[in-house]
């Protein structure tokens, strides 16, 4: 920190600051500083889309000192935030507090600004975005969110309800942060954390935990997004409310991206009318999934572990796929649809998916461009379904059983899949 910083102690408990001169409540920090609450805050606003705390100035550190700021519950005016960020402003913190209860975004980053950190924060039941950032034309570079938990995000205006929304940002880095979903009302189109046309970013140690929306719900949803990487991530429960089977369930959504990079991750407990995905990717480029796991989706009509469509140069590694669902249609463990090209599907566990037909992994193209290496599949109705020019893939047949324990004697090769069924 600036050993030049203006320090301020700032006492407030509980109840509202006008601004002077404005219609509306708000705090304007135009000056560089360490600011420190000593207590929280209630506002009342009276004017629409405004915000309880408004940041003018670079090199800023607002420390919340464990207190609770909030929208007062029987105050209804729309938009109101919690704290507003200009644009291109940089080297801005705030942290340390309880946010809850907006009619708008808990946080809003606008275009331009860069070195942002947000740290140790609560951030509950605002509307649309916990934290949004709108990096509509400059872009917002140099993000960190770090030790910080958003829940109950009701829907508003916004395309997806999300605990984090970020939109054109570059180098931003998400560690150690929860994601709950909403116990208060549904959206129609849910996601933990939704990134758009947004680059350069690493996820590590997260959790989104029962997201839920009408139509669809993800965990982690990235739309025309490059250069991520996700490791150490959890998305479990989530799931979709009055879905009319046309729903969707995703852990892990990818749309239009290239070169994500999915590591030591796991899609736990999904569930649909629908469809259902652990992981699920459409028009990529490069996606890299290595050691995840896959347990527990349920769906009416389909279920997969791991989805591929039209993906180009992907590859899928060491992972594992277990008890996908489909009560009324087709259950896949790892499936590639619509064309899949040069992808590599390589030393994968895939076992005991059950649907009306269960597959361990298929690939729709015929033939077949990709690559399969040392896969296992075990109980699934159907192992493998690959078929490339004239022939199918060559496969190990075993069984398991009181008098033919493992695989067939004097077979073995080290580039072979394997298939074993009860």
């Amino acid at each position: 920190m600036n050993i030049n910083y203006f320090v301020a102690i700032v006492f407030v408990c509980l109840f509202a600051i006008e601004q002077a001169g404005a219609d509306s409540v708000a705090i304007v920090y135009d000056n560089p500083g360490y600011y420190l609450y000593g207590g929280g805050m209630t506002a009342s606003p009276t004017d629409p889309d405004d915000s309880m705390i408004i940041i003018n100035t670079s090199n800023v550190v607002i420390d919340m000192g464990g207190n609770i700021f909030r929208q007062d519950p029987e105050n209804t005016v729309p938009g109101f935030k919690c704290v507003s960020i200009a644009p291109n402003l940089s080297n801005v913190t705030i942290r340390n507090g309880i946010i809850a209860g907006f009619t708008g975004n808990g946080i809003v980053v606008n275009d331009g600004c860069f070195d942002i950190v947000l740290d140790g924060l609560s951030i509950k039941g605002c509307t649309d975005a916990g934290i949004n950032f709108i990096g509509d034309r400059s872009g917002i570079m140099d993000v960190a969110i770090r030790n910080t938990s958003v829940s109950d995000t009701i829907p508003g205006s916004s395309r997806v309800t999300a605990g984090v929304h970020a939109f054109n940002t570059t180098r931003t880095l998400i560690t150690t942060c929860y994601f709950e979903g909403n116990e208060l009302v549904s959206p129609d189109r849910s996601a933990g954390v939704h990134f758009e046309n947004s680059s350069v970013f690493e996820f590590s140690n997260n959790r989104t935990i029962g997201q839920v929306g009408k139509q669809f719900a993800a965990g982690y949803m990235f739309e025309n997004c490059t250069e991520g990487i996700i490791r150490d991530c959890l998305a479990y429960a989530t799931n979709t409310a009055s879905g009319d089977g046309s729903d969707v369930v995703s852990g892990f959504y990818m749309d239009t991206c290239k070169d994500i990079w999915i590591n030591s991750s796991q899609s736990v407990s999904g569930k649909a009318r629908g469809q259902c995905f652990g992981f699920y990717s459409q028009k990529g480029v490069g996606t890299i999934l290595e050691k995840i796991s896959v347990q527990s989706q349920q769906a009416d009509q389909g279920s997969s572990g791991i989805y591929l469509s039209n993906e180009d140069g992907s590859y899928i590694n060491n992972s594992t796929i277990r008890s996908v669902v489909s009560t009324k249609g087709n259950a896949y463990g790892i499936q590639l649809a619509d064309n899949c090209t040069r992808c590599q599907i390589e030393e994968n566990l895939v076992s005991n998916n059950s649907g009306e037909r269960s597959f361990g992994i298929i690939d729709n193209a015929n033939p077949s461009t990709s690559l399969f290496i040392r896969n296992q599949c075990f109980n699934n109705s159907i192992n493998y379904s690959v078929t490339y020019p004239g022939f199918e893939l060559p496969i190990i047949n075993g069984s398991l059983s009181n008098r033919d324990p493992g695989l067939p004697s004097l077979v073995c090769g080290t580039l072979d899949n394997v298939s074993v069924s009860l």
